[in-house]
């Protein structure tokens, strides 16, 4: 609605954060060029100032004036954009320091939805975007998440309905010689590997004091309220643990959440989620969408503990587990 659009430049303009929606996640977004913007982005959301900022486009000149653009990301832009995949290049000045957290590189995409695109083309520049939530939950799948999160700290909500992709984008680092997946997504491994045959998976394991190349790699994120404990292996294996946990907890008086992927486990929890399908494609893709709606739901009805089975590690499961692990207290895994 190009009432709401205009309503939402108008805040911009104003060094003022939105929310606004994506393929992926919601966003919470200003001038990636105003600094008084950004560090709002950082106490709005509680986020570590060493934790760095994607930069949301609508164009590829847009790109050029934020980061150098070498011959490999040309090609990328080309085949995956508008698309879940960011870009870590080397920026160029101008950026709001902030954005990038004195690193000397930039993560840059386009996302493919039609209100994100309408707004940075009305705004006319790149918006530094980061999830819209308080660090360190669940990531925003729909519009009531950004609220529950941010009501109060935010003047306006664009309003998508649910988002399509429902996990973070892949993040690429093209800064260097050697490309590596920084954070698996919808864009996997397989698919760049084509284009990259170099391609390395570079899920960060960070030194304390090391500053992070993208987002996710070095906080813990994505968790809930309530516990997590993650299943993962020979099938009678997990259900077992799962049930004997589950046994414990109810035993206690603990509400439970139990949620299915995998291996259809006969167990009840006090809320259930069944993902389950014989199709694996269709099981990752359905527990994409909804893992991070599943979590909230289960805080909203005062879960104590959700037991959660992992999935299989390829493709977008390599995403899934890398989102599962970081939001798990408790990992369960069967060689």
């Amino acid at each position: 609605n190009h009432q709401y659009i205009k309503a939402a430049v108008e805040f911009l303009k104003q060094g003022i954060p939105i929310a606004f929606p994506t393929e992926t996640v919601y966003g919470l977004g200003a001038s990636a060029f105003d600094q008084a913007a950004i560090e709002r982005i950082f106490k709005i959301k509680g986020r570590p100032q060493d934790n760095p900022l994607i930069v949301h486009v609508a164009n590829q000149e847009m790109v050029s004036i934020v980061a150098q653009i070498n011959p490999q990301a040309e090609k990328l832009m080309e085949v995956f954009w508008p698309g879940p995949l960011t870009l870590i290049l080397p920026k160029k000045e101008g950026l709001a320091p902030s954005v990038s957290a004195g690193l000397d590189s930039v993560g840059v995409r386009m996302p493919d939805h039609p209100i994100a695109l309408n707004l940075i083309e009305a705004f006319g520049q790149a918006l530094a975007a980061p999830s819209a939530n308080i660090s360190g939950k669940p990531s925003p799948t729909k519009a009531q998440h950004v609220w529950a999160d941010l009501q109060g700290k935010v003047p306006l909500i664009l309003d998508g309905g649910a988002t399509e992709q429902g996990v973070e984008s892949t993040v690429l680092d093209l800064s260097s010689d050697q490309p590596a997946i920084l954070r698996p997504g919808v864009i996997t491994f397989e698919m760049l590997s084509s284009y990259l045959p170099d391609l390395e998976e570079a899920e960060a394991r960070l030194k304390d004091e090391e500053a992070p190349l993208s987002p996710g790699m070095k906080y813990r994120h994505y968790a809930p309220q309530a516990q997590i404990n993650l299943y993962w292996g020979e099938e009678n294996q997990v259900c077992s643990l799962m049930a004997q946990h589950l046994d414990q907890a109810q035993a206690q008086n603990k509400k439970t959440a139990v949620i299915i992927t995998s291996f259809p486990c006969q167990l009840e929890g006090d809320l259930n989620f069944n993902l389950y399908s014989d199709n694996t494609d269709q099981m990752l893709a359905a527990t994409a969408k909804h893992l991070f709606e599943y979590f909230r739901l289960a805080d909203a009805q005062g879960v104590d503990l959700i037991l959660l089975q992992g999935v299989i590690e390829k493709d977008l499961g390599r995403a899934l587990m890398n989102r599962m692990r970081k939001a798990a207290k408790e990992r369960y895994v069967f060689e």
